[in-house]
């Protein structure tokens, strides 16, 4: 059974209130007598019982449970894990986008791989690889600053 963690305390004690505005936004009626609960809970396939401790902010938050949900609310399992406190956003990057053990290949070792001699080419090569891979640093930073709450 997976539970909330203390790694994103800030992000366990918002969670409720986001799934509350997310559900909203996607138009189930929270009202008394609206029945969004009771439909969010057959569209995620739980019980009843389980939308209101969500969003009562009661219990555990089990990633089964997630799971189910994610797809109805429209947001990827990590980035509602990183919501529910589970998982720090920075952990969702860490395993999405892990880091080789031992020395990585240079791009100079790529271009020799590759077969690419020229001086000119493999300068070409080397800066093209390090443009890519600061653009792709950039984009994992704003991934992360997305799933934050």
């Amino acid at each position: 059974m997976q539970q909330r963690t203390n790694a994103t305390p800030e992000a366990e004690d918002h969670f409720p209130q986001w799934l509350d505005r997310r559900l909203r936004d996607l138009g189930y009626d929270l009202g008394a007598r609206g029945g969004g609960r009771t439909k969010f809970a057959a569209d995620a396939g739980i019980s009843a019982s389980s939308v209101s401790r969500l969003l009562a902010g009661r219990g555990k938050y089990e990633a089964a449970l997630l799971a189910k949900i994610a797809p109805v609310l429209r947001v990827e399992l990590s980035e509602l894990m990183v919501r529910a406190g589970i998982v720090t956003a920075d952990a969702i990057g860490r395993a999405t986008n892990p880091q080789p053990d031992g020395p990585r290949m240079t791009p100079q070792d790529a271009a020799a791989e590759l077969g690419i001699q020229s001086e000119t080419a493999v300068a070409l090569f080397v800066s093209m690889v390090r443009t890519m891979q600061e653009q792709e640093a950039m984009h994992r930073q704003q991934e992360v600053r997305r799933m934050e709450p």
